[in-house]
Order: C-alpha cells, then structure tokens, then sequence
C-alpha cells in the first residue's frame, strides 16, 4: 500500500426502531432503522457502542447495485446475511456509531434510482443521527463506496455538518467515469473513443423523451406480464415484470429505464470534482485499488488535484474496484478507514 499524504485539503423523526441484536463478543447493538427523506422511507441498520453517549457517528454510503449489507460482515437477524466488509464492526468496536442504510431504489427501501434526490437524502441521514443522543451532533463523518463514493464528495461538499469524509474507488464525474473506462480498454485511442460515446450517450438521453420508454414498458409488460409473471436472472442483471411495466435490475438496484436515464442526466450537473474542494478545510481520505477497471484511477487522481487541504491519497497495490481481485485488500482498507477517522473525527 501506497500512501500519498497533502497537507495542503428540519426535524426527522425516526420512524420505526425495531430489534436490537447483540453484537456477540463486540460490546455494541444493531437495530433495525427507518429515516424519513423527500418522502421516502430510507431503511438502514445502526451500529451502537455499549453505553454511547456522545459518540463520534460515521454514515456509510454502499455503490451502485450495493446495499447496506456489504459493508457488515455479520449475521444480525434470519434473513440479514452479512457482506464482504467489516466496515461497521470495526468503526463500533473503535467507539463509533454507524449507520448504514440501503439508498432510494436498492434493497429494503425501494422506489426508484434518483441521482439529486439521493444527495439530498445524506443530510437527512446527518440530521438523524443528530437527534441521537448516542451521538456528538459535532461530529459526523461520512463514507462512500463507489457511486456512494460520488454521493460522499457531493454531500461532504454541500453540508459543513460532516467533518471528516472518505472516498473509496469514487467517479470524479459519470462523463470521466465512462471515459476513463473505455481509455483503459482500449489503449492510446480508447480516450477518444470514451469521449465520443459519452457524447453519444449523452445525445440519446438528452434528445430522446422518455414518455416512449415508459409506454414501450407497459406495452410489453402487459404482454408478457401474463406468461412470465417476474422474470429476473438476476446473477447481475435482470429484467423484472410486472403489469405497470418492467424494471432492469442491476446488482440490487432495481428501478424502470427513464429513471437510470434521468440518474444520467443528474450527473452531468452534479460531478463530484466540482464538489471536492469545499470539503477544506475538513478532513477528507482518497482510498483506490490500482488494478480497479470499474472506476479507473485516474478518477481519484482528479478529484485528488481538485481537493483542498488537508488530503489524503491511498493506492492501494493490486486489487481492483471491490479490492477482492487479484488479491483480497478489503481487510487492509477497513483497518485503513477506521484509523484514519479515529485521528480525523
């Protein structure tokens, strides 16, 4: 591992608080959470210290076709099975409160994918953990994974209530993102390449209406709706039935065309390198796998050069987007995250 340090960088209730489990040999609990956010119910999972009071809280943001799960490596309830990343053990078991909640259109909380809407939801998720009094409202961080990591950056931006924010494998902007992809696939040209189909992309969406789609939809899932009833291979990705039209899945993201049209839309005004540099003074962590071809590196090296101080990069050596592959860094970065906002936060 690589690091590259710079020392330059309304009221909402609770809506619902079910089980408590026990952490087991860790002393912390995990309910069952709902938070109310533009009129949606965001469901999540808090993670709370033994005997906290006033405890630093970190918000963690899963990526695109994620969900809150990933970032738990445990059992919690029947049908809870856990994910890849310890993430919110670990923070807990360092003293910190953690929520993690499955965004608008993922897992649990369901409705659609909405790019601005889903911004505006992690200050909701500030504000929650504000009127907790496990927490210190003074200090909330905030963590995102991927497209969460692009939420993260947007969010850390707009809100001077989080105080110190980390970014694993984050999309400087949806047009890089695509770009840089396509540069890594195709050598010297590949640029180029990335570039015009961004444009052609983004001609398509832009010209293109979506009340076709929409009537496409509903006129094929009323045909097929009947025979197939839900058909979903969902390994990952699906198309899934229903009489109102038919939803694409992807990964646990499972929203209807016009709406991953409209989350493309939203990111060419909301890029998270214009966002980045109103973090400063407070702190902010860059966390990337240098083998990542999902969200190519060149991604954190921009928002890196738009941060302000004091920043931290992190090349994390031979793992990819996940940090699974080709070898498994999951561990290493947890560590990593938790260190960095117990000095940080």
């Amino acid at each position: 591992m690589v690091v590259k340090s710079v020392a330059v960088l309304v009221v909402i209730p609770l809506l619902f608080t079910s089980v408590s489990f026990s952490g087991g040999e860790s002393d912390y609990e995990v309910s069952v959470i709902g938070f109310e956010s533009e009129g949606m119910l965001l469901k999540g999972l808090l993670f709370v210290p033994e005997g906290a009071n006033g405890a630093p809280a970190v918000i963690v943001l899963h990526g695109f076709g994620g969900m809150k799960d990933l970032y738990c490596s445990r059992p919690y309830a029947a049908d809870y099975y856990g994910g890849h990343y310890g993430l919110a053990e670990e923070l807990c078991s360092r003293g910190f409160v953690v929520l993690v909640y499955d965004q608008r259109g993922t897992g649990e909380t369901g409705g659609d994918i909405n790019l601005k809407l889903m911004v505006k939801d992690v200050p909701r998720a500030v504000t929650f953990l504000q009127q907790r009094p496990e927490v210190d409202d003074e200090r909330i961080g905030l963590m995102g994974h991927s497209l969460g990591g692009m939420l993260a950056g947007i969010a850390a931006g707009m809100d001077e209530r989080i105080k110190a924010t980390t970014l694993w494998a984050a999309p400087a902007s949806i047009e890089i993102s695509i770009e840089t992809m396509v540069g890594g696939i195709i050598p010297i040209i590949g640029q180029t390449i990335g570039e015009v189909l961004y444009s052609f992309i983004d001609m398509v969406v832009t010209d293109l209406p979506a009340y076709p789609l929409v009537l496409f939809s509903e006129t094929v899932a009323k045909i097929s709706y009947p025979l197939f009833a839900s058909f979903a291979v969902q390994v990952s990705y699906g198309i899934k039935f229903s009489p109102n039209g038919f939803d694409i899945l992807v990964g646990h993201c499972e929203s209807p065309v016009p709406a991953y049209l409209g989350m493309f839309q939203d990111g060419k005004e909301l890029r998270t390198e214009d966002y980045v540099g109103r973090i400063a003074p407070r702190p902010l962590l860059i966390v990337h796998g240098t083998e990542d071809t999902t969200v190519y590196p060149k991604n954190s090296e921009i928002l890196y050069e738009n941060a302000g101080e004091p920043t931290t990069l992190v090349w994390v050596e031979n793992t990819n987007h996940m940090f699974k592959e080709p070898e498994w860094k999951g561990d290493e970065v947890v560590r990593l995250t938790a260190e960095w906002f117990v000095e940080n936060l």
